[in-house]
C-alpha cells in the first residue's frame, strides 16, 4: 500500500509520464 501512495504521487507530479505508465 505505501509502494502505491508513493507511485501515485509521482504520477500526480509527471502527469503525462505517469499516464502513460499506467496505461
Amino acid at each position: 500500500m505505501k509502494s502505491r501512495d508513493s507511485e501515485e504521487k509521482r504520477v500526480r507530479k509527471n502527469g503525462k509520464k505517469a499516464k502513460r505508465k499506467m496505461v
